[in-house]
């Protein structure tokens, strides 16, 4: 007799937990972090003016935004587009859960798109 009060009292507990479950109603999940996993071009590279960075996430960015060219997400990646303006570049990415900075030195196209590096041999 004292087994099947046991029995049935754990059945019902388990019942109850099952239908009305352990976390209040007004409970709000929160969402795993976003994090930058990689660009490509590297940071601190030298690229071309029209080139498109594109940035790979753990998960999917919301509210990214860029503070040069333009921005466009699809699902886990980013693309950031030129043009930009030859020299040193500093780009902030930011979004929800982070904030990135990448630095590039951008050098002139031309016309066939390769990009021309001069080296200045100096000797004493």
């Amino acid at each position: 007799m004292h087994y099947n009060y046991l029995h049935y009292l754990s059945t019902l507990l388990v019942g109850l937990l099952a239908v009305y479950g352990c976390v209040p109603d007004d409970y709000e999940y929160e969402e795993a972090p976003v994090h930058f996993v990689s660009v490509t071009p590297r940071s601190g590279e030298s690229i071309a003016a029209n080139t498109t960075l594109t940035l790979t996430f753990d998960g999917v960015p919301t509210n990214l935004m860029s503070s040069a060219g333009k921005v466009t997400v699809h699902g886990r990646t980013a693309q950031i587009e030129g043009p930009f303006t030859p020299g040193p570049l500093e780009i902030l990415v930011a979004w929800t859960d982070q904030t990135v900075k990448l630095t590039y030195v951008i050098v002139e196209d031309v016309p066939d798109g390769k990009i021309e590096i001069q080296h200045r041999l100096v000797v004493k």
